[in-house]
């Protein structure tokens, strides 16, 4: 195991699961930033499941920018746009959707 695939000191108890949303938000930022081993399938499930729509729009919008390779990304994206009640959810899934597109298209 890499030291990316540990969880840093700074990161316990997990941020992720913080009470406060911004600081649930953040975490997903920096755990992208630092390529954590364990980062995409964290904000992939954060993006589902956080009960803050911010939160889950702030998910969906890294993945796509971090992963847009990642099947598991358009899975996300796709079913946040059918399947979030929340509108500004599913606006960032189509603006993620739309990143996607452009980052894999090779222009």
């Amino acid at each position: 195991m890499g030291p990316s695939a540990e969880r840093p000191s700074c990161c316990s108890p997990a941020p992720t699961e913080d009470p406060a949303s911004e600081v649930r938000g953040t975490a997903l930022s920096c755990y992208a930033l630092l390529a954590l081993d364990m980062a995409e399938s964290t904000i992939r499930g954060r993006a589902a499941d956080d009960p803050s729509p911010d939160v889950r729009s702030r998910a969906l919008t890294t993945l796509a920018w971090q992963w847009p390779n990642s099947p598991e990304t358009m899975a996300a994206l796709r079913h946040a746009l059918a399947d979030d009640p929340d509108p500004e959810v599913r606006e960032a899934a189509e603006a993620g959707l739309g990143a996607v597109a452009h980052l894999t298209s090779g222009t």
